[in-house]
């Protein structure tokens, strides 16, 4: 196997590092050559026997190379790339849940027509074995729920929030410095990120394609310590997850914060580590935990994608149905706060055909409604900047047990 890496950033340069190893030169796996924006910025590369090209077509059209790895980010290039390799019959291996949940009808048509493998475990969960794992179990399983915190930086946010009882600025900031979010954080704490991934994983366990635009999502960027206040002197926390269900033919799928009970498996997961769980009709519950990104647990999941293509056990072509499906909101009761008083009253009234329990003057209980309906009342009632915060209520949590 001769492998092109396109991006040798913070995942492309672990991939390099693992594939160094002496446990790997038992193996006939060599990274030929690494796309780059800057030659002199990875020199000590170039001095351990990498090719380092400028052109990603240095790649795409060596016939030497059989498998391109991506993980470069972003989706226009990408899309290019990955296109152009599945085309000539090369494998692909990539990191990319942006690119995967906006193409992966083409990438997988591709790649079956031209006999080449599509592997994406890196893409969701970062160094947690997720995707082949839920492959082989769709193959037995029919499952109708996946669910998981799926994101990091968000996690690690909500985590600082709890255990130090500090604001959402606050923290966001410390992320920032300790690299564990962007400087420009909105795909992480807006819920994109988790809702791309969460778009991956449907298309894998239930062979159907839930495209991003129709899935509900409800960031964090509102979040004050005061709504964390109101969840930990109930007993509860607040986590940003993800859910995909399927049930009498119905789908639903949202991000969105959930408040929960402190004793539940979610709650449980700190900083920046994921899970992610699954239930089918054959396994009732099955849980996958552990670090959810980071330079060597996500490329150890790129290796392993490799190793599977090394060893002829990469798993068939997904045959999903992309054909247009509605996806509909989650009904539940939903802890919504706003800062103005005169708003909240305004949207209390337009919610009076609901059950409302109030918890202070800026923040009550909705029950049994959707939250595009209370995103919707908002925007009639013109919230600045859609400046409110709505979580929803654990299956497992009565709301009465918030006052």
């Amino acid at each position: 196997m001769k492998i092109g890496i396109l991006g040798l950033g913070t995942v492309g340069g672990g991939v390099w590092d693992i594939l160094s190893t002496t446990k790997f030169q038992e193996y006939d796996i060599k990274v030929k050559t690494a796309l780059v924006r800057n030659k002199s910025k990875y020199i000590s590369y170039e001095e351990q026997g990498l090719n380092l090209t400028l052109d990603p077509y240095e790649i795409l059209n060596d016939p030497e190379i059989d498998t391109v790895v991506e993980v470069m980010g972003g989706i226009d290039k990408p899309y290019e790339y990955i296109k152009y390799a599945l085309s000539q019959g090369k494998h692909v291996v990539t990191a990319n849940k942006a690119v995967l949940a906006k193409h992966m009808e083409e990438f997988l048509a591709l790649a079956k027509n031209n006999n080449a493998a599509l592997l994406y475990e890196a893409s969701v969960g970062g160094g947690i074995p997720l995707i082949k794992p839920l492959k082989q179990n769709a193959r037995i399983n029919n499952f109708y729920e996946i669910s998981g915190i799926l994101n990091g930086t968000s996690n690690f946010i909500l985590s600082k929030m709890s255990k130090e009882g500090l604001e959402f600025a606050d923290v966001l900031k410390q992320a920032q410095e300790k690299g564990y979010a962007e400087q420009d954080p909105s795909d992480d704490i807006d819920g994109t990120d988790m809702a791309r991934k969460i778009s991956v994983l449907s298309s894998t366990i239930f062979k159907k394609h839930l495209p991003l635009e129709h899935i509900q999502i409800n960031g964090i960027r509102h979040i004050e310590k005061q709504d964390m206040d109101i969840a930990k002197k109930a007993g509860c926390d607040i986590k940003l997850i993800a859910k995909s269900n399927y049930e009498n033919n119905n789908y639903k799928a949202a991000v969105e914060p959930v408040i929960l009970k402190q004793n539940s498996i979610f709650a449980q997961v700190s900083d920046e580590y994921n899970i992610g769980m699954a239930k089918g009709d054959n396994l009732s519950e099955v849980s996958f935990y552990g670090e959810g990104a980071g330079r060597y647990a996500t490329a150890n999941a790129v290796v392993s994608d490799l190793l599977d293509i090394y060893n002829h056990e990469a798993i068939e072509h997904l045959a999903v149905d992309f054909s247009s499906t509605k996806v509909n909101p989650i009904l539940a009761d939903y802890y919504v706060r706003l800062n103005d008083t005169n708003k909240i009253e305004e949207l209390k009234a337009k919610l009076s055909s609901y059950n409302l329990i109030n918890l202070h003057k800026g923040a009550f209980i909705a029950e049994k409604i959707t939250s595009s309906e209370i995103k919707n009342y908002a925007d009639e009632i013109n919230v600045a900047n859609q400046n409110y915060f709505i979580a929803r209520l654990d299956d497992a949590l009565i709301p009465s047990e918030l006052l």
